[in-house]
C-alpha cells in the first residue's frame, strides 16, 4: 500500500446562484444536476440528448421555480430554473462557470471538459474518475441542516453509499429538529449576552437521546408529526433546564 497519498479536504459549499454547468444528460449526470439544483446553482445543462429522468427534473425545476418541492412556500433562496442547452459541448467553454460536471460517458469529451475547467480555475467533477477532477461530490445523508457526508476520494463510490446508508440506519431521529432548537438556544444566549463557551453541549445532546427518555417520545403507535411534535416538546425543555442549570452553577462558581 502506498502512503504518498496526498489527502482530500470535506468542505460544504454555499451554491445558491452559483453558475454551474453539467455537461451530459445520462442517468449519472441527473444525479449530479439534482444535487446542484436543489443546491440553488444556476444550472446549464448541456447534451444533445436527454434521458427521461434528465426531462422530468428539467421540467420540474420550471414548474417549481421559487418555491420548496412539495411545499408550496417560498424557501430561504428560490429555486433557479435549468437551463438546457441541446447540442455538443463547444471547446473552451467551461471556463464560464464557477463548476463543471462533466458526464457525458465519453472519456475523450469529459476530459476535454475538465482540462477546459482546470485551465481556468474552475472546480470540476469527472463523473466515475477522480483523476481529472479537483472536487468530488460525497455520499450524502441529509435531515434538515444536519448532514453527514461520506467520501473515499473516488477510490470506490459503493462503499462509499453502503457506509453513508449504514450511518443513516445507525443515528438516532430528528437530527434536523434538534439542530433548528440548538440554534435556536444558541441566538438566545448571545441575544442575552452570554457566552455560548463553557457549555458542556455534548452532555446536553446525550442527555436529550437517552435510551430511557427517547422511547417515551417515539411511540410506535403515534403518527408522525406527532413523534416529531412530542421529541421537540421535550428536547426544548431538556434545553431550556439544562441552560438554566449552567447559569445557576456558573453563579454560583463566581460567587466563590
Amino acid at each position: 500500500m502506498s502512503d504518498s497519498h496526498t489527502p482530500w479536504l470535506p468542505v460544504s459549499i454555499s451554491l445558491a446562484g452559483w453558475k454551474c454547468l453539467v455537461v451530459g444528460a445520462g442517468p449519472v449526470a441527473t444525479r449530479k444536476a439534482g444535487l446542484l439544483y436543489h443546491c440553488g446553482a444556476a444550472l446549464t445543462v448541456i447534451a444533445p440528448d436527454l434521458c427521461e429522468q434528465m426531462d422530468i427534473l428539467i421540467g420540474n425545476s420550471a414548474a417549481s421555480t421559487g418555491q420548496a418541492e412539495g411545499t408550496g412556500s417560498v424557501p430561504d433562496h428560490a429555486f433557479i430554473p435549468i437551463t438546457l442547452e441541446r447540442r455538443e459541448y463547444r471547446p473552451g467553454e467551461a471556463a464560464r462557470y464557477r463548476l463543471v460536471v462533466a458526464a457525458t460517458g465519453n472519456s475523450e469529451v469529459d476530459y476535454r471538459v475538465a482540462s477546459d475547467a482546470s485551465s481556468s480555475g474552475t472546480l470540476i467533477n469527472v463523473a466515475d474518475d477522480a483523476r481529472p477532477s479537483n472536487m468530488l461530490f460525497p455520499a450524502v445523508y441529509r435531515d434538515g441542516q444536519v448532514s453527514v457526508s461520506v467520501s473515499t476520494e473516488g477510490a470506490s463510490p459503493a462503499l462509499a453509499s453502503w457506509l453513508r446508508n449504514y450511518i443513516q440506519r445507525s443515528v438516532p431521529q430528528y437530527l434536523g429538529v434538534l439542530a433548528e432548537l440548538l440554534s435556536e438556544a444558541r441566538r438566545n444566549l448571545h441575544d442575552a449576552h452570554r457566552s455560548t463557551e463553557g457549555i458542556k453541549w455534548h452532555e446536553l445532546i446525550t442527555g436529550i437521546y437517552d435510551t430511557g427518555k427517547y422511547t417515551d417520545f417515539t411511540e410506535k403507535n403515534a403518527e408522525p408529526a406527532e413523534q416529531v411534535g412530542r421529541f421537540a416538546g421535550r428536547a426544548q425543555k431538556c434545553i431550556g433546564a439544562f441552560l438554566d442549570q449552567a447559569e445557576i452553577r456558573k453563579a454560583k462558581d463566581q460567587s466563590v
